[in-house]
């Protein structure tokens, strides 16, 4: 009678597996990022940038964001 194979130890394909849904599921996380002077020079090119990465961009600063 075979060992019940919930007990069996992972083999190599079901590793391989695991490892592509975990990479999956680290890809689907939402990337947060906080840019603190997000008016300024750099985070006038900053912000835009990591959002066009995918990045959810929340930025402080002392001044108004300029008008656009």
């Amino acid at each position: 009678m075979k060992d019940d194979p919930d007990k069996d130890p992972p083999t190599a394909i079901w590793l391989v597996g695991k490892q592509e849904q975990n990479m999956k599921e680290k890809e689907s996380m939402i990337k947060n990022v906080l840019v603190t002077g997000g008016s300024g020079r750099l985070g006038n090119f900053v912000c835009p940038y990591l959002k066009s990465q995918g990045y959810n961009v929340v930025s402080t600063d002392q001044v108004p964001a300029p008008k656009e």
